[in-house]
């Protein structure tokens, strides 16, 4: 075999080699592409499914994805679908696609999505599906997980409601216009499910079982508070099908009144707008996903999409049509068909030239007028210099001015003069020792610390004595603070004679003491007046008691009856004389602040008030309650009567009472909530003061002790108390006790904790 034999044999090999390589190349590529069936509910033409195709072939439509679509329509909308057209789907699809393998199924819309979760696994069995369009919100209940994703198309009817309603604020009517397909009906039990958010406005449907000419009959002869809400109608009473947009511009046309809608596809027919859901937007969300499938994600690792895709859209000859505001529309808002302005479109070069414009004038302005401003300053600064001179006079507190470095006194004013006994002079040339010698609570080190202080920037403020020329002390107040004088950093400081105010501090603190000492006597003379009188009480009730047991019915009716106001008189006076006894324990008889089980104390109130709790049925809850640093009787007492208050003074309801407690800072904030009679704002201070009573004793029992008590446990502890109500809702009287550490428990509580 010649050489050139053997060439031609090598080349053919190389040949077949390299067509066998790119057999299996070409194969590859064409294992690669995938295959993708749209199946849509409703018709070509159909623009919100012409919207959604437009949505996925926008995706999927760029070559280097490598995907086939096949579109299919079930034209559920101008053919009626019930279960006979429904079979014939089935045999055509079974027939049509039964031996066909489709990597991924797109459904848009309900019938197409409820069609394959009947059939899926006949027709298409473990092919992934991507559903949009999809009105039912338990969707993601209902499917194979493994199998069904996609994203629930969920209106804004209620935000397009609310803003309809923000810009006609006198609507007290709206009526929808949505037929009877399945979306109509799903769109109108939504918009049914919120009328609890609109109980004054009336809400009525005109729905397929009218036909079109009806329709528009009613809208034409709307009251002015009336709105309306166009859905879907594509079906009337007849049965004949109108298109999206034939329907909408039917009907804006006959409404005498705005007309608003949830779907962008009717915007340019008439509606005015509102929180739009656009079929181009669900197509591309839809497909995306299905992207995400195609390259391998599991299904069950995309979750359904529940969040509306809307945006606020508005017609802008609509809104001048019903004179709506720009600026009454949400901030986000897209305005369509908007006249160009090329104000609008230049806004951002037009203010930068008018900026520009203005800035070059300002300059040159403030060139020509800064010669005859920097006179004008001179000769305001030179007034300025004798307008300090009078006022640095004026001033009613004596001002020294320090040299910061040496503390020397270089200017003082008139005031002063006359506080010191000193002439100007004079005191320029004193140390500040001569003139601040004698007592003070404090010593010479720590006014030497103070100016040092201030120079470095920290204004103090102390009292001090002073000393006045002819040796008599009296108490000033100082402030110093670094300033610039004259162009110099000078140290400031300001005296005032506070003599006076200390005497009257003095004599405040004197009346206290004797007030503390009163208010003690008089919690002693309550005590035992109430004590002593326990006995003469006592024997007076006795006696009265056993003539009413031994004379009742053997004398005249007058004397049973003045017996009974004898008897009565007594029971109540014994019950003022307890409450009395109560009241003044609290300051003379109370115990150590200890750790206290606010929970425990509770449970035992529950148990002191069993008797009236089960007469009343009250029903009593509580929060978890800490535990404080307290007196456990008194904190006893001070539930106890509040939660009795709240069982007696019930309304119609079964009484309902909570307690709770809050950590506010340092402090817990009690509450005591009840669904009771109420009390009147006027009424919320009287009710702590003793003896004050709101009501007669035959409409509720007591003695008008009970809240001064209360008052004076929570004070006792260094608390307040107060009451919120509204009257016929029921009342919350609330207390505070301080979260004081336990080394504080065995304080005796003094004049602070009154």
């Amino acid at each position: 075999m010649s050489i050139w034999n053997k060439l031609i044999m090598i080349l053919i090999v190389a040949l077949l080699i390299v067509l066998s390589f790119s057999g299996s190349l070409v194969y590859a590529q064409e294992e690669q592409t995938k295959h993708v069936l749209v199946l849509n509910s409703y018709h070509r033409g159909f623009l919100w499914t012409d919207n959604i195709v437009k949505g996925i072939e926008s995706v999927f439509g760029s070559e280097e994805n490598n995907i086939e679509l096949t579109i299919e329509y079930m034209d559920t909308k101008s053919i009626k679908y019930d279960a006979r057209y429904k079979e014939k789907l089935y045999d055509l699809y079974k027939y049509k696609y039964g031996n066909q393998t489709f990597d991924l199924i797109i459904s848009t819309d309900d019938n197409a999505f409820n069609f394959l979760c009947e059939y899926h696994e006949d027709i298409f069995p473990d092919t992934p599906v991507v559903f949009c369009g999809v009105n039912n919100l338990e969707t993601p209940n209902l499917v194979d997980r493994d199998i069904f994703t996609g994203v629930i198309e969920l209106l804004s009817e209620k935000e397009t409601i609310d803003i309809a309603l923000s810009l006609h604020p006198e609507t007290g009517d709206i009526v929808f216009v949505i037929d009877s397909t399945p979306t109509g009906t799903q769109v109108w039990s939504q918009i049914q499910g919120l009328s609890g958010y609109y109980e004054n406005i009336r809400m009525t449907c005109i729905s397929g079982s009218l036909s079109m000419e009806h329709v528009e009959d009613n809208v034409s002869r709307l009251s002015d508070d009336t709105i309306v809400f166009f859905g879907p109608f594509n079906r009337d009473k007849s049965g004949k099908y109108y298109s999206s947009e034939e329907a909408a511009s039917r009907v804006c046309r006959a409404s005498v009144r705005p007309v608003y809608g949830y779907s962008v596809q009717v915007l340019p027919y008439g509606i005015v707008g509102g929180k739009l859901i656009g079929g181009v937007h669900h197509g591309q969300v839809a497909a995306t996903m299905a992207k995400r499938i195609l390259v391998g994600e599991a299904v069950r690792d995309i979750p359904v999409i529940t969040e509306p895709q809307t945006q606020p859209m508005f017609d802008y000859n609509q809104i001048q049509r019903w004179g709506i505001k720009e600026s009454d529309l949400p901030e986000d808002s897209i305005i369509v068909n908007k006249p160009y302005s090329f104000y609008n479109e230049n806004k951002g070069l037009i203010c930068g030239i008018i900026a520009f414009i203005a800035i070059q004038t300002l300059i040159i302005v403030a060139l020509v007028v800064n010669r005859s401003r920097r006179k004008a300053a001179e000769d305001k600064l030179k007034e300025s210099e004798d307008r300090f001179r009078t006022i640095f006079d004026s001033i009613n507190d004596a001002v020294f001015i320090h040299d910061i470095e040496t503390g020397a006194i270089l200017n003082v004013n008139k005031t002063t003069c006359d506080m010191y006994g000193y002439t100007r002079e004079e005191l320029c040339k004193l140390d500040v020792q001569t003139i601040s010698i004698g007592e003070a609570p404090y010593t010479l080190e720590d006014a030497i610390e103070w100016m040092k202080k201030t120079t470095a920037g920290e204004p103090q403020v102390f009292e001090w004595m002073g000393k006045h020329k002819s040796g008599r002390l009296f108490w000033v107040e100082v402030s110093m603070r670094s300033a610039v004088v004259g162009g110099c950093e000078r140290l400031l400081v300001v005296v005032r004679d506070i003599t006076q105010r200390k005497a009257a501090e003095e004599e405040l603190l004197k009346r206290a003491t004797a007030l503390e000492r009163s208010n003690k006597e008089l919690e002693q003379f309550a005590y035992v007046a109430s004590h002593d009188l326990q006995e003469p009480l006592r024997m007076v009730s006795s006696y009265v008691q056993l003539l009413a047991r031994r004379y009742k019915g053997k004398l005249d009716h007058d004397a049973d009856d003045f017996i009974g106001y004898a008897v009565d008189g007594a029971n109540r006076m014994q019950t003022l004389i307890d409450d009395l006894l109560i009241f003044s324990r609290v300051g003379t008889q109370g115990k150590s602040f200890e750790p206290t089980n606010c929970e425990t104390v509770l449970e035992q109130v529950l148990i002191n008030l069993k008797m009236a709790i089960g007469d009343s049925y009250a029903m009593i809850t509580h929060d978890p309650l800490p535990t404080i640093m307290a007196d456990g009787s008194q904190l006893t007492q001070l539930l106890q009567n509040l939660i009795s208050n709240a069982i007696k003074f019930q309304g119609d309801e079964t009484p309902r009472i909570h307690i709770s407690a809050e950590q506010k800072d340092d402090e817990w904030e009690f509450s005591v909530a009840d669904n009771g009679i109420g009390i009147k704002p006027e009424f919320f201070d009287r009710i702590f003061v003793i003896f004050q009573r709101l009501h007669s004793r035959e409409e509720y029992s007591g003695t008008g002790i009970g809240l001064a008590v209360c008052k004076k446990i929570v004070e006792r502890h260094g608390g307040r108390i107060w009451v919120e109500s509204v009257p016929g809702k029921g009342t919350t009287f609330f207390f505070t006790i301080p979260n004081i550490g336990p080394e504080l428990g065995d304080r005796e509580p003094g004049i602070d904790d009154r």
